[in-house]
């Protein structure tokens, strides 16, 4: 993806905003082994970035999944958590970036930039830094939030399309010499999309509801003894084309394809998981296993996991059942606790 970041003037002398234009790709030529595509993008990933087998797994097939990701019902998001600075989080964007289907990148974003590019551009979003902007603004997470599922994948905004004069005549004696007609004007709903593979990256965790749509990659720092080839290195082109050739080649039977749910995830990571697994079982079972095991591996609350949180609640609420008191030492709890 490049941006003409130059200034466009029309025959009428006006001048216009700079558009987005994403490069086009050109199928390769031959059918590609999708076992052997998946490794190959698998093998880019880890020699640029340090992260582990699960993530690596996972982010191969995600990759894929933007080249067909409006044949299943659900996409895939990605959920990129770095603890600190220098852990290779704009690295790991920038490598997905250079092989996804229309990436587009943004490290700040509004509200209304959000769905307007996405309704535009159909792209996969590509969101940096989002810990500068994300928190607290929960207008932005209901958006993302709502972007997974394509039902949902939708907001409403007023929109002004025009207006029109009352009927009189301006500068009559009723409306005031020189005082220029009122304006009614004349708005509408308008819907907007917001359907489209994401990938989220920031420092710290991102919000659970983000969490609970993504594939959650957390990242460290590397050991010195950890090297990794530079971005420089990397040349996409190949895998883009092959990319290319098996979204026309499998796009109609990936959307016919029966719903996968995940053994052992709770029922959004199973969303989240189904267009993935579609595609790990086209490329046969060792990688529908090879899937799963990293689905189990990184999914929240996967794998049959609790709510902690919940769970000390209601312990406690039972201790005070049990013993008839309405005061009690927190050593008290503790004891009968464990």
């Amino acid at each position: 993806m490049k941006n003409q970041n130059h200034m466009v003037i029309n025959e009428k002398n006006e001048i216009q905003n700079p558009t987005v234009v994403f490069e086009p790709v050109t199928p390769c030529p031959d059918p590609v082994n999708l076992a052997e595509l998946l490794a190959e993008i698998e093998t880019v990933i880890k020699k640029h970035v340090v992260l582990n087998d699960a993530a690596a797994t996972a982010l191969a097939v995600w990759v894929l999944h933007t080249y067909v990701y409006e044949s299943r019902d659900t996409v895939a998001y990605v959920a990129i958590e770095s603890p600190e600075k220098r852990c290779g989080k704009t690295t790991l964007l920038s490598v997905l970036a250079a092989m996804a289907n229309k990436p587009l990148i943004a490290s700040n974003v509004t509200v209304g930039a959000l769905f307007c590019a996405i309704d535009t551009c159909r792209p996969t979003l590509f969101i940096d830094e989002a810990d500068t902007f994300l928190a607290g603004n929960s207008t932005m997470r209901g958006v993302i939030n709502s972007g997974n599922t394509w039902r949902t994948a939708y907001v409403l905004r007023l929109a002004k399309s025009k207006s029109q004069q009352r009927p009189g005549k301006q500068g009559s004696d009723q409306e005031g010499a020189g005082s220029p007609s009122p304006r009614v004007p004349d708005s509408g709903l308008q819907r907007y999309s917001c359907w489209c593979p994401k990938v989220i990256a920031m420092i710290g965790k991102v919000p659970d509801t983000i969490a609970d749509r993504s594939i959650v990659v957390p990242l460290v720092r590397k050991l010195t003894a950890e090297i990794r080839a530079p971005l420089a290195e990397l040349n996409p082109a190949v895998i883009k084309a092959k990319c290319a050739r098996f979204a026309l080649d499998e796009a109609q039977k990936i959307a016919r394809h029966n719903k996968i749910r995940g053994e052992g995830l709770n029922d959004r990571a199973a969303d989240t998981f189904d267009p993935l697994y579609v595609i790990a079982r086209l490329a046969g079972k060792e990688w529908e296993e090879k899937l799963h095991a990293a689905a189990l591996a990184i999914s929240p609350g996967s794998g049959g996991s609790k709510n902690t949180a919940a769970e000390l609640l209601l312990d406690i609420f039972s201790i005070f059942l049990s013993t008839g008191k309405t005061k009690i030492f927190t050593r008290t709890l503790v004891d009968n606790i464990y």
